[in-house]
């Protein structure tokens, strides 16, 4: 296979004079046998060109991918790297197939394994380059792009350029054997090196002077590069860099140059046809080329597709704020790019252009996206809502309140989340004038304000569509688009747990079949069912999870669909009819296949991951932490909350406690926030579990009699007692203890039923116990003077022994039990039945 059929020429992208870097393209050639190859350095450094050099003497086939912020989700980066694969097999079918799929962008890393699987065996070696890898900073990408470098066949070397340092730790994560890395010490210029490169811009140098500049330079390869194009040798007063690109670079070129640099600046990828929309001219293409042969500061990193050098671009963008109005540029490119359906792009400028018909465009365009990809949907909310938009766009057009009211919800802000609900009832009586169309879907984002009961919302919509508000026709396969990712329905678009009342279930019935058909009729019948498991009325779940198999096959929504048949696995799982339930869990993954939903798979996985972890299995646990998509978040997100709390039980499985704790500690608060009763009954079930594994006996009761408080009024049971054989030793603990408790003795009787029950099915959460302490003799009878209260020095009357001896001894008996202090360790002992 030819070089030209996926790639340009190298040598279209090299300066006309360079260095040829003998020793560095040596360190490069030691390195070719590695997997992973690491160019690490600061900006300036010539990772680049010294990669293209590289590569010319290596002579081997290559995809270059020029990175930048844009590609910072899963969906858009693997969609990137999945064109480099199609450009280098543009024949190949099943790649092109693959990349069409609509919902490539819901499950990216999944899909791009499939691409990988379907390349056509080559012969030769070749490398897949990514530059610019520092601004990948999604720890979803770069977790996943090492799970799928394993993957990747055995001739495909990976080559990354970065800014960013890399750590031990990192280094240790993929295998010193398999990796290389050249650094900045190695890509600076020696002293011999900068004398070279002067003598071919036709300066000669004296070997004292190449050592003075490379000492005051450190070598830095654009500097010395930028130097020596006019054969700068340094002045009593050194110049800065950008002081030199203005003195003796950027006054040499002609002014339609100047403008045309100035103008297209603000475009992270330069191409034809954005920069002549820009810059008003039509002869881009040979501007671009030009510039990018007569200096260092513009490179190609593709056919048709240049970047400027970022300390270029940092020069360029100060001169372009101080000379031109950058807001209409900026629409210019938001206009651009959101015809080309680049959203993200499009999205970034029109927040700068702070013009309101280009942001007003931007964001109905976010209303409009096809894309299943969350990812994608919150980083457009993002852009909009970090920036600061014009408080009249919205007043305007006060629909796109739902669009803040969505986004607000994913990512746990109630404080924007109430504001932008007020706001939206506020602006009801404009809706309903001007833009009629809306009036009832604006109504139906009401129904997830958990600040309101459920019944009158239910009851005033209900009122609406009886006032002529008909629900339009495809409303059935749009509703719940995101909420109801979540795979329980109980808990999806709001916590339904005080649905109880008979008169505001049937109009909650009538209602949603009105909107939603018969997919309206089986989310209702999942919440109910869910409702009866959470009580443990097994009876009644069954019969509800009978009516829902009569009408799932007539079901059209996928997300209702996939979680009603989760549900059904649950109710399986209460009556412990594990192979109809492990059926239903494979009907689950291949309707998610044949409906192309994979987005929902996550969710799925993390479902089957917790029935392991309720059987101890580490070895699940581990590799559910292990995925693409399980990692330490600072922004907690709504759709995630079912993966966050099998991340908890891993932890635990794992033995990793104060991981599991720090993440309830995240997770606790926006749960209250936004009202989810019972997943955070569930958070303080597994943190009591956590701090029982800690011995933290006092801390475990309370947060396990904070939970069964929680879920008295209604006599929920499931949400405790589901965790089984971890839990049962609490429960012994309260029911003994003879505290005052808030909840009555009968409630507390049926939940240790369940669990009793539960405990006897499966092992529990906490199976894989540490080796049993064992403390000597008179670490023991230390302690026990202890808990009598005896000071050392009693102690030592009583027992003939030193005060240093019982210290040693105390001090072994502390360091076996974890623990630092007396009253933990007396307490600690006791709950192992080590001291009576």
């Amino acid at each position: 296979m030819k070089e030209q059929s996926f790639i340009f020429n190298i040598e279209n992208r090299l300066p006309k004079i360079y260095e040829p870097r003998l020793s560095l393209m040596q360190q490069f050639e030691e390195l070719s046998d590695k997997r992973i190859i690491f160019v690490s350095a600061p900006a300036g450094y010539g990772k680049t060109i010294s990669t293209l050099l590289w590569l010319q003497q290596h002579q081997r086939p290559y995809l270059w991918i020029s990175l930048d912020e844009a590609a910072n989700i899963p969906s858009l980066f693997y969609r990137l790297l999945g064109k480099s694969l199609l450009a280098f097999q543009p024949k190949n079918k099943r790649l092109a197939d693959i990349l069409k799929q609509d919902d490539f962008s819901a499950a990216p890393v999944e899909h791009f394994i499939q691409m990988i699987d379907d390349l056509e065996p080559v012969q030769d070696n070749y490398l897949l380059v990514l530059d610019d890898m520092h601004l990948i900073t999604n720890e979803a990408v770069t977790k996943s792009l090492f799970i799928i470098q394993q993957r990747l066949p055995h001739n495909l070397q990976l080559l990354i350029l970065s800014r960013q340092h890399i750590t031990p730790l990192f280094w240790e994560s993929l295998g010193k054997d398999r990796c290389g890395l050249i650094a900045a010490d190695q890509l600076a210029f020696s002293p011999l090196e900068i004398e070279h490169l002067y003598q071919k811009h036709g300066y000669a140098l004296t070997a004292a002077k190449s050592q003075e500049i490379c000492q005051t330079s450190h070598g830095w390869p654009i500097e010395i590069a930028t130097y020596a194009q006019k054969g700068y040798i340094g002045e009593e007063n050194q110049l800065m860099l950008t002081d030199f690109i203005e003195k003796y670079l950027w006054k040499n070129w002609a002014p339609h140059l100047q403008d045309f640099m100035l103008k297209t600046a603000i475009a992270n990828e330069l191409e034809p046809e954005i920069c002549n929309e820009l810059s008003g001219r039509s002869n881009s293409a040979e501007l671009l080329q030009e510039l990018s042969l007569c200096n260092s500061f513009l490179y190609q990193t593709k056919k048709d597709h240049y970047h400027y050098h970022q300390l270029f671009l940092d020069f360029l963008m100060k001169k372009a704020a101080a000379q031109l109005k950058l807001g209409p540029l900026h629409a210019v490119a938001a206009n651009f790019y959101l015809d080309r359906k680049d959203y993200v792009r499009g999205c970034t400028h029109a927040i700068k252009s702070e013009n309101e018909e280009t942001i007003l465009r931007t964001m109905v365009t976010s209303n409009q996206l096809q894309s299943p990809s969350i990812d994608e949907y919150i980083l457009f909310g993002k852009l909009i809502n970090t920036a600061e938009i014009p408080d009249e766009i919205c007043e305007k057009y006060p629909v796109l309140y739902t669009f803040h009211i969505s986004y607000s919800y994913l990512i746990f802000d109630d404080e924007s989340l109430y504001k932008y609900y007020d706001k939206l009832q506020e602006a009801l009586p404009l809706i309903a004038e001007n833009f009629t169309e809306h009036y009832l879907t604006c109504h139906l984002e009401f129904l997830s304000d958990h600040r309101k009961p459920i019944g009158p919302l239910i009851h005033s919509i209900n009122e609406l569509i009886n006032r002529s508000y008909a629900p339009d026709e495809d409303l059935a396969m749009e509703m719940f688009s995101i909420t109801c990712q979540l795979p329980l329905l109980h808990q999806s678009m709001r916590d339904l747990g005080d649905l109880q009342d008979e008169v505001v279930i049937n109009e909650a019935q009538q209602l949603f079949e009105r909107l939603m058909k018969v997919n309206g009729k089986v989310f209702v019948l999942a919440v109910r069912c869910g409702l009866c498991l959470e009580k443990n009325d097994l009876n009644a779940a069954w019969e509800l999870a009978s009516e829902i198999r009569i009408h799932l096959s007539a079901c059209s929504n996928p997300e209702i669909t996939y979680a009603a048949m989760v549900l059904l696995a649950e109710v399986y799982q209460a009556f412990d009819q594990v192979e109809e339930r492990d059926k239903m869990i494979a009907d689950i993954e291949k309707y998610l296949f044949e409906k192309k939903v994979s987005h929902f798979y996550p969710n799925v996985l993390a479902y089957k991951t917790k029935l392991n972890c309720w059987s101890g299995d580490s070895q699940a646990a581990q590799k559910w932490l292990a995925n693409y998509f399980v990692h330490e978040e600072d922004t907690l997100l709504f759709h995630k909350l079912f993966q966050y709390f099998t991340t908890i039980r891993a932890y635990i499985v794992s033995e990793q406690f104060d991981k599991a704790l720090q993440l309830l500690n995240q997770l606790e608060p926006k749960l209250r926030e936004f009202n989810r009763t019972f997943e955070l009954t569930e958070a303080y079930v597994l943190r009591a579990i956590a701090e029982w594994s800690l011995y933290q006996t006092k801390e475990a009761e309370e947060s396990l009699a904070w939970a069964l408080n929680n879920m008295a009024e209604y006599e929920y049971i499931n949400t405790i007692a589901n965790e089984g054989a971890a839990v049962l030793p609490i429960l012994n603990s309260l029911r003994n203890n003879g505290q005052q408790k808030s909840f009555s003795n009968e409630f507390l009787h049926k939940v240790t039923v369940a669990t009793l029950n539960i405990s006897k099915k499966y092992p529990g959460l906490t199976v894989t116990k540490k080796k049993p302490i064992k403390l000597s003799k008179q670490q023991l009878k230390m302690l026990t003077f202890l808990d009598q209260g005896l000071s050392y020095t009693e102690i030592a009357a009583q027992s003939g022994l030193t005060i240093h001896t019982i210290k040693s001894h105390v001090s072994a008996a502390y360091s076996k039990l974890g623990v630092r202090t007396a009253e933990d360790a007396l307490a600690k002992a006791k709950t192992m039945k080590l001291l009576s």
